[in-house]
């Protein structure tokens, strides 16, 4: 998995008034600056930031565009309504821009089976190779989110490309199935659903104080667990979980039928990680929360999703072609040795042990 294309969360840009995060940018990081690509609604955009500035956005709504360009302070020196208008200037000075832009924004014939970029070949391949992220996509009511995130830029891998295309379509989905009376629900890669039920919960980013100054750098935690992403609570982090174990099946499953070398987005054991600290937290800080988290729904829920990650990552480390990266196979042992591994199999009745390919 090129960890280069990284999804990442903010509430602010959800767009059906659910708590899950159903919008979600994209972010290339490159030399000094970073190209993020969101949608909200029925708006897609792309932002670069450089030096902590936004120097060029544009924002798609249905065939309309419009885009601004800010000198280093901020201030908008051009703006305009076609793609033919932004300058060549800008585009050299940001490598994968014009990629990003063609990838995402221009039109495609979406049943042109010809174009890689199209949905129905991207459907044929996930149809053939990846049944469960096909039935993912398939169930999507807006398909149009799945060909914003799946767009594959120059020399990416397609592998990559339907990885967050799935990823992200499977928030975008959880966002449309969820049930009146729940908080959040999760469509797994069974095709089960579970829910988190109705509760506030507290904000995800005080598990930073059970991290050690190794676990504080990892780019995860940023992306996560500060600000307005880590101002979301348990049921967010819990998408984020289901996310990743789809991403990670589909990037398995597509490395073995396409006989590409690949590993999976580690973020699968991240985020495991992150619901086990939570729950260790909630445990010791907020006694009155943790019991009525327990005797709701949830245990049965966080196991339904803890043991279909754990599935994934048995996979993924008996797998020749989708792997997972060496130093996250030790974090993962690592978990399962930890307090944190208690207070799971405490709060969901089981006995936990690290998946065997993972040994």
């Amino acid at each position: 998995m090129n960890l280069s294309k990284l999804a990442v969360g903010f509430s602010l840009l959800l767009p059906f008034g659910m708590s899950t995060a159903s919008a979600h940018p994209t972010v290339h990081v490159q030399s000094g600056f970073t190209i993020s690509m969101y949608r909200v609604g029925n708006k897609t955009g792309i932002e670069v930031e450089q030096n902590g500035v936004i120097r060029f956005e544009l924002e798609k709504t249905g065939s309309n565009i419009t885009f601004k360009i800010r000198d280093a302070s901020g201030k908008v020196t051009q703006q305009g309504t076609r793609f033919d208008a932004i300058p060549a200037s800008v585009l050299s000075a940001y490598p994968g821009l014009k990629d990003s832009l063609d990838q995402s924004f221009k039109p495609v014939d979406q049943n042109d089976l010809s174009n890689p970029n199209s949905r129905a070949a991207k459907l044929k391949i996930l149809r053939q190779h990846n049944p469960a992220g096909h039935a993912v996509i398939d169930r999507l009511k807006n398909k149009e989110g799945f060909d914003f995130f799946s767009g594959i830029d120059r020399g990416e891998s397609v592998v990559d490309a339907l990885d967050t295309g799935v990823h992200e379509g499977l928030h975008m989905l959880d966002g449309e199935i969820e049930r009146h009376d729940a908080q959040a629900s999760y469509f797994l890669i069974d095709q089960r659903i579970v829910d988190a039920p109705r509760m506030k919960t507290f904000h995800r980013s005080q598990v930073v104080k059970l991290m050690t100054p190794q676990e504080k750098s990892d780019h995860y935690v940023e992306t996560y667990l500060e600000g307005t992403s880590g101002a979301q609570g348990l049921e967010v982090l819990l998408d984020e979980l289901n996310a990743y174990a789809h991403g990670a099946w589909t990037t398995i499953e597509l490395s073995e039928g396409l006989n590409e070398r690949n590993t999976i987005n580690p973020g699968l054991v991240a985020m495991m990680d992150y619901t086990a600290k939570y729950l260790r937290l909630a445990s010791a800080e907020q006694k009155g929360l943790y019991q009525q988290m327990k005797g709701s729904r949830y245990p049965t829920t966080i196991d339904t999703l803890w043991s279909q990650a754990e599935t994934v990552l048995n996979r993924a480390c008996a797998s020749k072609r989708g792997g997972l990266d060496g130093t996250w196979k030790a974090r993962l042992r690592h978990l399962y040795q930890t307090a944190e591994k208690g207070t799971v199999e405490s709060f969901i009745g089981r006995r936990l042990d690290v998946p065997e390919n993972c040994r």
